[in-house]
């Protein structure tokens, strides 16, 4: 029955195994860039090998913390397959690295870039903790020296908020587009900014991008009486009143960075184009912002 259980155990995780690395590798920006025959696998092994590294600390620290020959079975294990998961980490790492970042100037000139830096010096820190876990406490704590025990336990703890550090580091990523992307298509990326008040109210307007056709517009650092303010609303319009257009009106809809975001906007000429906001103070008082972006004509 035990032996069922463990082979049950076993099926399951690598159900799960093969489920989260096809999910990883079947979309996002490196899973999607060219070539896919690189990057498709590359992904999926990266993910893979993650799980596997961090997935197993818990589990190993626990097993370690208690003692026993459950510890001893778990430190020779774990010390026998994680040079071969690194391995994996170290190369499809670079493969993914390589292709998103397009030149390694773009390490320090991205925002993508140095996200990745942090994240590599927070691997780089796992790493260390990893190979004085391997080459200087396994061994002592398998032969049974509680004090190696002991350090080896806070080491794989300190092992398990490092990679939750990384994991939350990667979360920046939602935010930065790759350099790859952004030289494939430059003028995606462009933003133009106006600055507009009204009485005693004021904010930021961005245009992205400022080409005709598909736009977004984000409301910024808002502000009544020089103080920053919280609206209840804001509605963005967009129209060339010059040629009857518009004006097209979307409600703004809050973003994480504390900014107002506008979309679902189509300009189809490129030229001036009136931009009001209509910040809602309070419920009884709204004040428009008005200003023009240029828009300028879509190229191939």
């Amino acid at each position: 029955f035990q032996q069922s259980r463990k082979r049950t155990a076993g099926i399951l995780g690598g159900l799960a195994l093969l489920t989260a690395g096809l999910a990883f590798a079947s979309a996002g920006h490196a899973a999607s860039a060219p070539p896919k025959w690189l990057m498709i696998p590359a992904v999926f092994v990266h993910t893979v090998a993650v799980l596997l590294w961090l997935g197993a600390l818990a589990p190993l620290g626990a097993a370690v913390a208690c003692g026993g020959p459950d510890a001893v079975f778990a430190l020779k294990r774990f010390s026998n397959f994680i040079p071969a998961i690194i391995g994996a980490l170290f190369v499809s790492g670079i493969a993914i690295g390589v292709v998103q970042v397009h030149t390694p100037s773009g390490l320090l000139t991205s925002n993508y870039g140095r996200v990745l830096l942090i994240k590599l010096g927070l691997v780089a820190a796992m790493l260390l903790l990893a190979a004085v876990n391997r080459y200087a406490l396994t061994r002592p704590a398998i032969k049974g020296d509680v004090v190696a025990a002991r350090r080896l336990s806070r080491s794989i703890a300190a092992e398990i908020i490092l990679g939750i550090a990384v994991i939350c580091v990667l979360g920046l990523w939602r935010f930065t587009p790759p350099p790859r992307v952004v030289a494939a298509n430059p003028a995606r990326f462009e933003v133009q900014q106006v600055s507009v008040a009204n009485e005693d109210v004021s904010a930021l307007l961005s245009i992205h991008p400022p080409i005709a056709g598909p736009v977004r517009v984000e409301v910024s650092e808002v502000t009544a009486a020089g103080k920053p303010l919280v609206p209840l609303g804001v509605i963005v319009e967009l129209g060339k009143p010059s040629y009857g257009i518009g004006p097209f009106a979307r409600q703004a809809k809050a973003s994480d960075r504390g900014t107002y975001i506008a979309g679902g906007y189509l300009l189809p000429l490129d030229g001036f184009w009136v931009v009001r906001a209509t910040i809602l103070v309070s419920d009884f008082r709204s004040v428009t912002l008005t200003n023009v972006f240029d828009v300028r004509k879509a190229t191939d």
